[in-house]
């Protein structure tokens, strides 16, 4: 017994070096070239602008100025109200193209995905650059439209305007939408369809009572007896060893397969036992 409980405790050690070994290089990535420029961002933010380069006297002088200034408030508002267009405008566009991949795409799925992560392959300068190529007043939008004389002159308002903007981040991250919501609707069983189908939904039934509140991250897409299969998109932090607590739905199977059950405090600490005699 007591060997037993030895080799336990060398695999759990060794399973928890393997675990820091794997986990190690993306946390240092993740302090050098996020944490800290961000941390040193709100140091400046807080510090005293005297000239001097190595002075550490602080003050909330410059953020109370960023926020009672007027100019920083219409600033700061018109940052939130274009990242608020490009967030809609980016799940709008994206939802869609996940949608005909996962239902559609058939035998071509490999290589639609394929597409979607091609651009990725390039800087993200020169994808916004492209962007400015396109939208220029001598550029490929305006010499397609004066080419079949849709309008006679190039347009002045396709560049440096906030639909610019949004247009070119919403395809910046494109992928960034496409791919998690693909696997959400990827995951759900195609049987559910069937059965909405059985009940009468038509298709705009089915896709705003199925489709849409189960692809949404995070949703349960299958139940079997005591499992739970939980279904989440690729840049979710859920890890394996994590704790996920879900509630008892049928508590009479539970007492029916279990002899034993743990009493849970809300920290998830086994604080007691219950025992069953079904």
């Amino acid at each position: 017994m007591r060997s037993h409980v030895r080799s336990v405790g060398a695999t759990g050690d060794r399973s928890e070096r393997f675990t820091f070994a794997l986990n190690f290089p993306g946390a240092l990535l993740t302090a050098t070239l996020i944490l800290f420029p961000l941390g040193l961002v709100l140091f400046l933010s807080l510090r005293v602008n005297d000239g001097a380069l190595l002075n550490v006297d602080l003050t909330l002088s410059n953020l109370i100025t960023a926020l009672a200034d007027p100019l920083y408030q219409r600033v700061i508002a018109r940052s939130l109200l274009i990242a608020g267009l490009v967030t809609l405008a980016t799940v709008v566009t994206a939802y869609p193209v996940a949608y005909t991949i996962a239902f559609h795409g058939g035998r071509y799925k490999a290589l639609l995905l394929f597409l979607v992560s091609l651009p990725f392959w390039t800087s993200y300068l020169l994808r916004v650059f492209a962007w400015k190529i396109v939208l220029a007043y001598n550029g490929v939008l305006n010499s397609a439209l004066v080419e079949t004389r849709l309008i006679k002159t190039p347009l002045l308002i396709l560049l440096d305007t906030p639909a610019a903007v949004v247009v070119t981040l919403a395809h910046a991250y494109a992928a960034f939408a496409i791919l998690p919501i693909y696997i959400a609707l990827e995951s759900i069983q195609p049987s559910l369809f069937e059965a909405a189908a059985d009940l009468g939904a038509r298709g705009r039934d089915t896709f705003l009572r199925v489709t849409l509140p189960l692809s949404v991250p995070g949703r349960i897409t299958k139940l079997h007896d005591q499992h739970a299969y939980l279904g989440v998109p690729a840049s979710a932090d859920l890890a394996v060893g994590d704790l996920l607590g879900f509630a008892i739905s049928h508590p009479c199977t539970t007492f029916d397969k279990w002899s034993l059950l743990m009493e849970v405090a809300d920290d998830y600490t086994v604080i007691g036992g219950l025992k069953t005699f079904f």
